[in-house]
């Protein structure tokens, strides 16, 4: 991993941090698991306290949408014993609960003083950046986008639960996932953002 890796607790903070789908997804899922819900929400307390800058944007806010539906999907057809894509397809009885779920996150995104939303820029040359950064460190479609996005923000420090960001050069991380913490030696100090090389 070549990503600088840093705790929540006792770790130095940049000025300003980009918030990861799978940060914000723990800070306000009800169905979270409650110590790491708590470990989040903590960090969210700490960012804020500090006076750190957090960013998002659309495409973070339309990935919370879709997880949001589906675990409002998942949830019903657990109990009937089908896919939740096939209850999704046959039954939309349901998506009022996902739009009143939907609403309620959002709303308590935008209550945060620090939590400013983005403008995306999709273009041809931000398709450029994320398919190099898939080509480069082998990441999904969504990670190469949230960072090609950050980038264009000169963005380098993220706050993530997702193991995907760990490969990528010149990011910093700040995290509670196990895994990222055991793989790699935790950072003291902060890398400042510069353009990269990819490899």
């Amino acid at each position: 991993m070549n990503a600088r890796i840093f705790p929540f607790v006792g770790s130095p903070l940049p000025d300003i941090v980009y918030l990861d789908t799978s940060f914000v997804r723990e800070v306000y899922n009800p169905h979270a698991v409650p110590i790491r819900q708590a470990q989040c929400a903590a960090f969210l307390d700490r960012l804020t306290r500090a006076g750190v800058m957090m960013v998002i944007n659309s495409w973070v806010i339309q990935e919370l949408r879709h997880v949001i539906l589906v675990g409002v999907y998942r949830q019903e057809a657990l109990r009937r014993r089908m896919g939740w894509l096939e209850l999704f397809r046959h039954d939309k009885s349901f998506m009022p609960t996902v739009i009143q779920s939907i609403q309620h996150v959002e709303t308590l995104v935008d209550a945060q003083p620090l939590i400013m939303r983005l403008p995306v820029q999709l273009d041809l040359a931000t398709d450029a950046v994320a398919l190099d950064l898939m080509r480069a460190y082998n990441l999904d479609a969504g990670n190469a986008y949230h960072i090609a996005l950050a980038r264009a923000e000169q963005v380098n420090s993220f706050v993530t639960l997702d193991q995907g960001f760990g490969a990528v050069d010149a990011l910093n991380l700040y995290t509670c996932h196990p895994t990222l913490l055991q793989a790699q030696t935790t950072a003291t100090e902060i890398l400042p953002f510069a353009t990269p090389t990819l490899p």
